[in-house]
């Protein structure tokens, strides 16, 4: 008997409709979305990246923010990212609220 396993999008499925708060820098770039998930679609790269799309709660957040696979993993099972070093080029914080 063969068990149906969900894609990682269709997982993800079930984040629409919570609420996001996330912030990340890549070098000298960096970003936060703040608000309720209205989508989430797969990244230029696939498998590989996902987009979060939210209606923004703040003007100073994007409507928009990209997470690798492994970490939209982590928020389905956890709720949240752990704390990423601020002492690194790059790292993403995130909390489903």
């Amino acid at each position: 008997m063969e068990t149906l396993t969900l894609s990682l999008l269709e997982q993800s499925q079930s984040l629409i409709g919570k609420s996001i708060c996330a912030d990340g820098w890549q070098r000298d770039n960096s970003g936060m979305i703040s608000g309720v998930i209205t989508e989430i679609t797969k990244g230029r790269f696939g498998d590989l990246e996902y987009i979060v799309h939210v209606e923004p709660n703040t003007v100073f957040s994007m409507d928009s923010f990209t997470f690798n696979a492994s970490h939209l993993k982590m928020l389905l099972a956890d709720g949240k990212l752990p704390i990423a070093n601020k002492f690194l080029n790059s790292g993403t914080n995130a909390n489903i609220l």
